[in-house]
């Protein structure tokens, strides 16, 4: 399937700059969520902060009574004089006294719900409101009398229900002893916890936000509502990070931590309230701090779109003027492939596209040229083809008779009678019926020799015993013409012993021819087999080499009707497109 490369540039550079933008985006949203978490921290920090000197003043304020009222005289001497926990001082001065004190406190200032103290000898409570002690109360089991001595100073107690009055208050419990450093009892108020609440729920970020304060014992001290009470001890029982929090709240020290309650994030802010072992709490919804980074969310997601689309038209501006002389390759190659080899690219620039134009008109005259080199090539084998095939089928007609013709000769020198007559021709009785009657003809001739010596040694001697001159004459001259006689037939034996030597010379000779021609008659043999042999090689070649003729013809042939679709250029204008180094050197056929 097609892939349009500009659809591919388009692809790659907008999934790139989508990846960078939404990253940027992630990153300005992570930026910003942290900038308002901080932002949220420090006024967080800000609130809690003034609140809690808020809380503290409020109640070292109201805690004043208590110390006032743990350094009065009157309640030393009445704390002194008083025995026992049953003893009636209603009618003693030092006791009308310090109740006018507590009444006078608790008129004065509409915060403090009673005013009292706790005697040590007596383990009761003498208070504003003169309540009388259940038989069993003892007060030296209360926490805020514990907490009053063992602290030797101001302390505050956990938010309780007044016996008295049925309000929730707080107790700011003061120590105070004799001269002697005995300790005589414990001067307190009684705060109402209203005044608290309010400052704590003055403090919230957010619409849901809220404020809440827990003592030492980790006891909730002041919350807005009662459902914000249930869900702190909710929260503490089941919140994620919630036990770490408190922990840390406890402990006294200031920070910023995240809890998860109920499946929902918050964010709590705590600090402690100096003097008091209090810390207090400031809960922020985390999805109401980041709810401001939405509507940038939004603007960031609008400016990604608009970046997206934006860059998408500059890319196909851009890539047009890359993609556009590609496709006219595109379709320049795809002429090519129908056989157009005319067509040639448009070069109008020098970068990449330019040299590339270039190289594919190059390559296009190559082509051509090789075709062309081709088509001649199928031309010139296609006439070789013809002339080989015209010249075998002469050959065939030719070398057939020719070996024929070897094949009939050599049949009828018929070698094996002339292997028989040669063989007879040497070991003819003729020749050997000659060859003794030269042998006898040159014994008897020595035979005469010897017989004419001796009648010529006989007319010697017959010579010398004849004294007649004529006579003597005529002997000599028959001496003379024995001698003459002996000689020639001495000469006759000679010549018949040369011609025993030359006939013997002569049958050694005529062996050897003999030979010579069972030689040649067999090597005869073998080259009338061998001719046979080649006649059978040279019929088998022949058809061979015409079917090769026939197939270069064909095949010739089916190059020119493969070729002849190309269109190409004409030589002249094909050579001048070609380099100089690159024109063909023209051969002969």
């Amino acid at each position: 399937m097609f892939s349009s490369i500009q659809k591919k540039l388009l692809i790659y550079i907008l999934s790139i700059t989508t990846i960078f933008l939404v990253s940027i985006g992630i990153l300005n949203y992570m930026w910003a969520e942290k900038v308002l978490v901080q932002v949220s921290e420090r006024r967080a920090a800000a609130m809690a902060e003034s609140a809690a000197a808020r809380i503290e003043s409020y109640l070292l304020q109201k805690g004043q009574f208590a110390w006032t009222m743990a350094q009065d005289e009157n309640i030393h001497r009445f704390v002194k004089r008083v025995d026992t926990r049953y003893q009636d001082v209603s009618s003693d001065q030092d006791y009308q006294k310090i109740l006018t004190t507590f009444k006078r406190i608790v008129a004065q200032d509409p915060d403090i719900n009673i005013a009292y103290v706790a005697v040590e000898k007596t383990q009761r409570v003498y208070d504003s409101t003169e309540y009388e002690n259940p038989p069993d109360y003892k007060v030296g089991s209360r926490p805020w009398y514990k907490a009053a001595v063992n602290a030797r100073g101001l302390v505050f107690s956990s938010p309780y229900i007044c016996p008295v009055t049925g309000k929730q208050v707080i107790s700011a419990a003061v120590p105070f002893y004799g001269e002697e450093g005995e300790l005589l009892g414990v001067a307190a108020v009684e705060i109402l916890v209203d005044k608290v609440e309010n400052i704590v729920s003055d403090v919230h970020l957010f619409k849901s936000g809220y404020s809440f304060i827990l003592d030492k014992q980790g006891e909730v001290v002041a919350c807005p509502s009662k459902d914000h009470l249930n869900m702190i001890h909710h929260s503490m029982g089941s919140g994620k990070g919630v036990n770490k929090l408190v922990s840390l709240m406890l402990e006294g020290e200031t920070g910023w931590e995240e809890i998860v309650t109920d499946g929902v994030g918050k964010y709590v802010f705590y600090t402690p309230i100096k003097n008091l072992d209090w810390s207090l709490g400031v809960v922020v919804p985390k999805d109401e701090v980041t709810a401001a980074i939405i509507p940038l969310a939004k603007i960031s997601l609008v400016t990604v779109l608009l970046g997206v689309i934006i860059i998408s038209l500059c890319i196909i501006l851009l890539t047009s003027r890359i993609t556009r002389p590609l496709e006219e390759f595109t379709s320049i190659m795809g002429k090519v492939e129908e056989g157009d080899y005319t067509i040639r690219a448009q070069v109008e620039s020098n970068d990449e596209i330019g040299r590339l134009g270039e190289s594919l008109n190059h390559m296009l005259d190559k082509q051509q040229h090789l075709i062309k080199q081709v088509m001649d090539t199928a031309y010139n084998m296609g006439i070789a083809g013809h002339e080989l095939a015209i010249t075998i089928g002469e050959g065939s007609s030719t070398i057939p008779g020719v070996t024929d013709e070897m094949g009939a000769i050599v049949k009828k020198l018929d070698l094996e009678k002339m292997k028989q007559k040669s063989y007879e021709f040497t070991h003819s009785h003729a020749i050997r019926d000659l060859f003794e009657e030269i042998i006898l003809l040159n014994y008897e001739q020595r035979a005469m020799t010897g017989i004419l010596e001796d009648l010529e040694e006989d007319f010697r001697d017959l010579r010398k015993q004849i004294t007649d001159t004529q006579q003597a004459a005529q002997i000599d001259e028959i001496i003379h013409s024995y001698y003459n006689i002996t000689e020639q037939v001495v000469a006759l034996s000679q010549r018949g012993e040369k011609v025993q030597m030359n006939f013997v010379d002569v049958s050694d000779y005529v062996d050897d021819l003999h030979q010579g021609i069972t030689d040649i008659v067999n090597t005869l043999q073998i080259v009338n087999v061998q001719i046979e042999n080649v006649a059978g090689l040279q019929s088998d070649l022949l058809k061979r080499a015409t079917k090769t003729a026939m197939g270069l013809v064909q095949w010739s042939q089916k190059l020119l009707e493969l070729t002849s679709r190309f269109q190409i250029i004409e030589n002249s204008d094909m050579d001048k497109a070609l380099p100089m180094e690159e024109k063909p050197v023209e051969e002969g056929v």
